[in-house]
């Protein structure tokens, strides 16, 4: 089964999520050798598979996407529609489960913290690693500012449930916008996505990360339905720090959190 949603009249699929009960097990460390080092690090160190784990009485349904980390206390960022389903059954007394998946195929626990409901949350969610000992790697975030249209750019997520795989691509907008569904404007690069890389990373050469990836174009395969082609669309950094900075100022990033700095 997969699950998909789109913006409508707009060619764009805005849950890049798969969920396949019985898909086996994906490949780890999906990083070509021509990525430069800065972002093949942050694919490594910082960028996780996540996956919710509904339990049924015949079974399981799985739903994954993408994720970085944003503290050194297990943090996670994710897009909110990789989750928020999931997290409504949740809340309504099914049980589910939350895995984020490291780029060395370790697995952890994870809770959700913030599951935005409202496309006023930008499409970001917040989990926070449970039960782990890891020593957790956070994201270098950039500014908005510092990344321009025709940069060379880097797309890291969980395609079909692959970790860390790393494409790249050309910012060609930081001023796509789609009023019906959006109150921001969002980056569109030429960087290929697909089902499963919601929540990723789109990072620079140095390995900073400007923008979550969100949505791709689309197009009508018939009976398959619509699929991804080239482009992809990325909630803008700075809509991410305001949210880290909201979650901060709230309480509902609370032990160990560390604002991050702008570099």
């Amino acid at each position: 089964m997969r699950i998909h949603a789109f913006f409508a009249n707009a060619g764009i699929i805005l849950f890049l999520v798969f969920s396949n009960a019985s898909q086996a097990e994906a490949a780890c460390n999906s990083i070509p050798d021509d990525i430069p080092h800065a972002v093949s690090e942050t694919a490594r160190s910082s960028v996780v598979r996540i996956r919710a784990v509904l339990s049924m009485p015949n079974g399981a349904v799985r739903s994954g996407g993408s994720g970085f980390l944003v503290s050194r206390k297990g943090h996670v960022l994710t897009a909110a529609h990789v989750i928020k389903d999931f997290y409504r059954l949740q809340k309504e007394g099914r049980d589910v489960a939350y895995h984020v998946t490291f780029s060395d195929c370790r697995t952890a626990q994870a809770t959700v913290l913030v599951a935005g409901e409202h496309a006023f949350y930008g499409d970001v969610a917040l989990l926070k690693i449970v039960g782990s000992s890891r020593d957790f790697v956070p994201v270098r975030l950039g500014k908005v500012r510092d990344v321009r249209e025709g940069d060379r750019v880097y797309a890291i997520g969980s395609p079909y449930g692959n970790v860390n795989v790393v494409v790249q691509g050309e910012l060609t907008s930081k001023m796509a916008y789609n009023p019906e569904h959006s109150p921001y404007f969002l980056f569109y690069a030429t960087t290929p996505v697909n089902l499963g890389n919601s929540g990723g990373a789109l990072a620079a050469r140095d390995g900073r990360v400007f923008g979550l990836t969100t949505g791709c174009d689309a197009i009508d395969a018939g009976p398959a339905g619509k699929v991804c082609i080239r482009n992809g669309y990325f909630v803008p950094v700075n809509i991410v720090r305001k949210w880290l900075k909201f979650w901060k100022l709230t309480g509902t990033i609370r032990s160990g959190w560390r604002p991050l700095p702008e570099k």
